[in-house]
């Protein structure tokens, strides 16, 4: 298994960039060229001894010599951003507290969705993997109010919805 050692032996780190480059001559790869490519789910992974690790568990083992027990979560939301200060080691519950605005949503805040039937505002949050309904509302405005309130209560990440 792949160790802190090992690692600084073959990568060098930058915290500024959050990118790794080769310390040493690794196959075709050059010392000082790039570590890493884009996967097709677009976290950067890196190919070592045969394995691929993805850069940001490696961050995490780099900088604190041991891999995370849980997820890594990319605070600002870029999967490839793996700068130190935007990873954190998380459980993957407060992963979900953390995530995107979803490409389906509509109204452009998250957890609050527009009722055809009741020409209301509609507010919901997941606790524990179960939805919550957290009332309607006329004005788009107090259904907000309503959820970033929720937010807070549960512990959601101020950049989730982002």
């Amino acid at each position: 298994m792949l160790d802190q050692k090992e690692l600084k032996r073959i990568l060098k780190y930058n915290q500024k960039t959050g990118k790794f480059i080769y310390n040493i001559n690794r196959g075709p790869m050059k010392k000082g060229d790039y570590a890493g490519y884009k996967n097709h789910k677009g976290y950067e992974v890196i190919c070592i001894s045969g394995k691929l690790y993805m850069s940001h568990r490696l961050v995490y083992l780099y900088m604190t010599s041991k891999f995370p027990k849980e997820t890594i979560d990319h605070i600002n939301h870029n999967k490839i951003d793996n700068r130190w200060k935007n990873l954190r080691n998380c459980k993957i519950k407060d992963n979900s507290k953390n995530q995107s605005l979803s490409k389906n949503n509509k109204s452009g805040f998250t957890g609050v969705e527009w009722s055809k039937r009741d020409k209301n505002w509609m507010v919901r949050i997941t606790i524990e993997g179960k939805r919550k309904y957290l009332g309607s509302y006329l004005k788009f405005s107090d259904a907000v109010k309503v959820r970033k309130l929720a937010n807070i209560k549960h512990n959601y990440h101020k950049n989730h919805g982002k």
